[in-house]
């Protein structure tokens, strides 16, 4: 037994995801210390509007580059992953630029639309956002894709120092939103020119080399991705928005803060753990997937890691949410720790499951996702509108949320491992 335990800790996964892992803590511990003094200094309503910003710019952003950076791990050969590369440089860069022109032309529509005078001036902002998410995701799956978790855990660090010291001190002197806007926008400004810079260093690539790669033949390779990625891949992200949306429709800017202030505590050991293992998991899944004929081992060690680690962190959020966002944040956010404390066992499927989901890519089950993806928005969307309808309360409507997006985590854990083994794979 000890010596089992013994080679899964020295494991290359392990040392993989232990390198991320180490970034990520580091990258999260800064804005967990920080995190009593920024929610004293800004107001729940403040990081609803934050939150609306997000909302929107993330669900636009699924665009910019057709999810053809997911093409970029699993391309047969390196030539072919700088031709993606090409492809999503370009396509970001349009797509930001046609974002410019649109946030001037429907600002006053985005204001009645969002009900929210202040998120149309907010969003001029947006195309900065989408260009730097687009460098960022097509960076991030290439140092994956070459194996440098150290720089991916490096980056993740800096962005965060950087954010958290200009929230803090932007907060300090105006007590203003701008401040957690500004804090936004430098983590991903040092987040995309980090990766990009140390990734091209590392490798020995230029930005020539890339940009001077052809395309078309790849565009077609991989059209399965647009075809299928993007629309299930959107489908996911607005999943994640509708709580957002549903509350700025029947609540206030204050309801949403305190929504995403509960996902964000939530959200930590996803960050912490979760996200490690899915990025080493997402490597060493393709690579076995392809070599052996099977992820299964992988799947079933990722899925009991994740399952351990997370059991107690969950329990203790669903018996004392509310006491421990009062005593940490203040009185102010009693409710985020109300809304905690019903999400929390789904969050421990999302925790151990999503993850996993990968396998999707891997098996190119992709047309399966989007149909998955389309009934896990349809239960997401009808589970929150019909417990507010049948409850006329906040806290049943988000219990009944909660419980349908666990019951869909399910369905995708069953399915995926299916798909761990390659039917096509000859010994």
């Amino acid at each position: 037994m000890i010596k089992k335990l013994k080679n899964y800790l020295s494991s290359e996964f392990v040392k993989n995801a232990g390198k991320i892992m180490t970034g990520t803590v580091l990258s999260q511990a800064i804005p967990i210390f920080a995190a009593p003094v920024l929610a004293r200094l800004y107001a729940p309503a403040d990081y609803g509007l934050l939150g609306l910003y997000m909302s929107v710019t993330s669900l636009i952003s699924i665009f910019s580059t057709l999810q053809y950076t997911n093409a970029i791990i699993v391309a047969t050969n390196d030539d072919e992953a700088r031709s993606i590369m090409n492809l999503c440089m370009r396509l970001t860069t349009l797509f930001s630029a046609l974002t410019l022109l649109l946030s001037f032309a429907l600002h006053n529509i985005i204001a009645v639309l969002f009900k929210s005078d202040m998120l149309k001036y907010w969003l001029l902002a947006a195309p900065f956002s989408i260009f730097m998410g687009g460098l960022t995701g097509i960076f991030s799956n290439y140092a994956l894709r070459t194996k440098q978790f150290g720089l991916v855990s490096r980056n993740r660090v800096y962005s965060t120092i950087g954010s958290t010291a200009v929230s803090l001190t932007v907060g300090f002197l105006t007590h203003h939103v701008v401040g957690l806007f500004a804090g936004l926008w430098v983590n991903q400004f040092i987040n995309g020119l980090l990766l990009c810079t140390q990734s091209l260093k590392s490798t020995g690539d230029s930005w020539k080399t890339i940009l001077s790669s052809g395309y078309a033949e790849v565009k077609n390779k991989y059209i399965n991705f647009p075809k299928y990625s993007l629309p299930s891949d959107f489908l996911n992200n607005f999943i994640n928005q509708i709580p957002v949306f549903m509350l700025n429709s029947f609540g206030s800017l204050g309801a949403i803060g305190s929504f995403n202030m509960s996902n964000r505590i939530l959200g930590l050991p996803i960050t912490f753990i979760s996200s490690a293992f899915s990025e080493v998991f997402r490597q060493k899944a393709a690579e076995d997937y392809n070599a052996k004929g099977s992820c299964r081992e992988i799947f079933m060690k990722t899925f009991k890691t994740l399952g351990i680690t997370s059991i107690l962190p969950f329990v203790i959020l669903a018996i004392f949410g509310p006491q421990l966002f009062s005593f940490v944040l203040g009185a102010k956010w009693v409710e985020a720790g109300r809304f905690a404390q019903i999400m929390s066992l789904m969050y421990f499927f999302k925790f151990t499951i999503s993850p996993l989901t990968y396998v999707y890519f891997v098996a190119n089950k992709l047309k399966e996702d989007m149909i998955l993806h389309i009934v896990f928005l349809l239960v997401s969307f009808l589970s929150f509108y019909l417990g507010y309808k049948l409850t006329n309360s906040i806290y049943y409507t988000l219990l009944f949320y909660a419980i349908g997006y666990s019951f869909i985590y399910v369905i995708y854990f069953v399915r995926s491992y299916k798909y761990c083994k390659n039917p096509d794979h000859v010994v």
